[in-house]
């Protein structure tokens, strides 16, 4: 395992990076900067390919613009069911998108990387936006994603990491 930081650019003179490595064929790329939600949103709201799944709570916090290929979801353990999984693989797969990026606490991070992960589709980027402490240290570099079932909580479980990670303190 090693992790590397890199300075910022002069473009963004506030944003540091991390790459971080657990013996993998890629690096995962971390980058910690303040006030990265709202311009990312709004910059990947109409990227073509793009799924941008929302935490609900955070509509009335984020201008993300509107778009088809916004969805925004509940946050929480309800979200980690069977049945929402099902709900987002098929605007997935109808929406024809190969790149998926979540904005949410750990729940909704689990639900995008189950669903990104089992999906056979050509994959672009997944990219997470945690909101949540635990969900900004943890899952980003766990390596694992999980839906609840049958009344238990962590019953699915898929390996995986995301490709980009962005942390907004």
């Amino acid at each position: 395992m090693s992790i590397k930081s890199t300075k910022s650019s002069k473009k963004d003179k506030k944003m540091k990076s991390i790459s971080f490595s657990k013996g993998l064929e890629k690096d995962i790329n971390i980058n910690i900067s303040h006030g990265y939600y709202e311009e990312f949103s709004k910059r990947y709201a109409s990227k073509y390919g793009t799924l941008m799944i929302i935490d609900s709570n955070l509509k009335k916090h984020l201008t993300t613009g509107s778009g088809k290929n916004i969805f925004y979801v509940k946050g929480g353990n309800e979200t980690k069911y069977f049945d929402k999984y099902l709900e987002l693989c098929k605007v997935m797969v109808e929406g024809s998108y190969s790149n998926l990026v979540v904005i949410g606490g750990g729940s909704l991070i689990d639900m995008a990387g189950f669903v990104f992960h089992t999906l056979d589709f050509p994959k672009g980027t997944f990219t997470v936006i945690p909101t949540t402490l635990s969900s900004m240290i943890y899952l980003p570099v766990s390596g694992e994603f999980y839906l609840d079932m049958n009344y238990t909580r962590n019953f699915l479980k898929v390996s995986g990491y995301p490709d980009l990670v962005y942390i907004d303190p």
